[in-house]
């Protein structure tokens, strides 16, 4: 039987719930992506300047009521939590009692720990190991975590998904990751822990597969505007460099992987998502254009694609579906999309979303009229002042999308990511902090309202004083949204674009 006290995995769970439960409650202002402070910290910056510059005129501007409503809706949007506050979820395995003492001795309340176990037998030994009247002992429940997410209206603070399978394996880990995010388990702020296992690359095949699904992600991340080549085969520009690269260093690139993609996960593919099945998108675009814009991908559509590389990884991933042969036959592509999206038959709806998405930022489509004039009012040099980055259309559009599918954005600055080894395979752990920022989103009103509100100077400069601090988390890992909503320069001491700690080799 698997021993889970050993060593190394034992430390690596003091270190991740403890530092788990710290961030929800002693430092819960530093659990989201802008702080409270943040946006009096970026007009005090400005008042700094000389009354004769324009950002200081613009932000002097600002009527000290609408920054008191900001922290109000911030306040009660964040709150206030201690340990006996916080609902836990885990997997059960045969010994629950591991991470059950742990969190109970770190302040959980019995009662708010429930554990799940799917295979009979294990669920069995787990309930052996209580006596019939011992208590306090975890609420064990025998049926899938995964299930449970799409089933029950419970939600959790922190959520600690220790499957031991590779990201995509029959374990369906990343699957229960992305079920998870889609029916809204995880509390804002709040915590979700990971543990993926390497692949085991000694098989030439397996060791393929990642290889290039990895530096299909990769070469995009790096280089989101690169060019896609037909042809007898089909080529990526950059590709066989980072191929070559994740071949002679797959550990490090694995890692890199599994944290980037917990993040794009739950702030860009799972809203993509539901920004396909809402009804949010006809009132942006005609039904001529979405069914137009909705049609087959083909290669120049994906290759017109600017400076968003998960809808460029999606739509690659898509036509590749159809067109392996040109590509490589290792990639089990129908089996990874659905790890990817968690619920059955939505991978159409994904690619949908994304679709709409582009044609909105790039500009080609969501030409309504009422829509028009609200573009044309971003559009123009005279109604926003520009502070650093002149702000278009895409940040109204970001805004409309955002507000009503719910991303969760990562704290990049306070994610944590471990690697140790259990018994003979590496195991990557990762502690990722998530945000639904709506203290950001519903500061702001609706689609055909938001015109008005930006007329409000007081009200759109503290909009885009809160911008700024996401745009600092997400800048140097993901460019889907908010692209140029920056206010103060991201190298600029104090307001600095947030990197996240190397992954720590535990016993190595």
């Amino acid at each position: 039987m698997y021993d889970y006290k050993q060593n190394n995995k034992s430390h690596i769970r003091q270190k991740i719930l403890s530092n788990a439960l710290d961030i929800l409650t002693s430092d819960r202002q530093q659990s989201c992506c802008v702080s409270r402070k943040y946006v009096r910290q970026v007009a005090n910056h400005f008042l700094q300047m000389d009354e004769e510059d324009p950002v200081y005129k613009e932000t002097k501007k600002i009527q000290s009521t609408y920054l008191t409503a900001w922290e109000a809706l911030y306040d009660s949007t964040v709150g206030y939590k201690v340990p006996s506050d916080l609902s836990v979820c885990y997997l059960s395995g045969p010994q629950p009692e591991n991470d059950f003492n742990e969190l109970v001795s770190l302040g959980v309340l019995p009662q708010n720990i429930w554990a799940f176990e799917n295979d009979k037998a294990t669920y069995l030994q787990a309930i052996s190991t209580y006596c019939t009247n011992e208590f306090p002992q975890p609420r064990i429940i025998k049926m899938s975590i995964e299930q449970f997410f799409k089933q029950s209206p419970k939600k959790f603070d922190i959520v600690y998904i220790d499957a031991c399978g590779t990201i995509s394996s029959t374990q369906h880990a990343l699957r229960c990751v992305a079920t998870l995010f889609y029916h809204q388990r995880l509390n804002s702020p709040g915590v979700l822990i990971t543990n993926f296992a390497k692949p085991n690359i000694k098989k030439d095949h397996i060791k393929k597969e990642f290889t290039t699904l990895i530096s299909l992600y990769m070469v995009l991340k790096r280089m989101p505007n690169t060019q896609i080549i037909s042809g007898d085969t089909l080529k990526i520009e950059g590709f066989d460099d980072i191929y070559k690269n994740i071949n002679e260093d797959f550990e490090a690139y694995y890692g890199d992987f599994i944290t980037n993609i917990l993040s794009d996960l739950a702030s860009v593919i799972i809203p993509l998502q539901r920004f396909g099945e809402l009804a949010l998108y006809s009132n942006l675009f005609s039904t001529a254009e979405i069914t137009s814009i909705t049609s087959q991908t083909n290669l120049s559509d994906i290759n017109n694609i600017k400076n968003s590389s998960v809808c460029k990884w999606l739509l690659i991933i898509d036509w590749l579906k159809t067109h392996s042969h040109q590509f490589s036959s290792a990639l089990n592509l129908n089996s990874f999309c659905g790890e990817l999206i968690g619920i059955d038959g939505s991978w159409d709806k994904l690619i949908k979303g994304a679709k709409l998405f582009i044609a909105l930022k790039c500009g080609s489509a969501g030409n309504i009229s009422s829509i028009n004039s609200i573009r044309n009012f971003f559009e123009s040099n005279q109604n926003l002042y520009q502070f650093l980055d002149r702000p278009t259309a895409s940040l109204f559009f970001d805004v409309v999308i955002n507000q009503l599918t719910y991303p969760l954005h990562t704290n990049t600055k306070k994610c944590l990511s471990y690697q140790y080894c259990a018994k003979q395979t590496d195991m990557f752990t990762d502690l990722t902090i998530y945000d639904e920022c709506r203290y950001l989103y519903e500061w702001l009103p609706a689609i055909h309202q938001i015109e008005n509100a930006m007329k409000n100077i007081s009200w759109q400069y503290i909009f885009r004083f809160a911008i700024d601090g996401l745009v600092k988390q997400r800048i140097n890992y993901n460019n889907e949204f908010f692209f140029q909503g920056s206010v103060v320069p991201k190298d600029e001491i104090g307001f600095n674009a947030k990197m996240r700690k190397p992954r720590e080799i535990i016993g190595g």
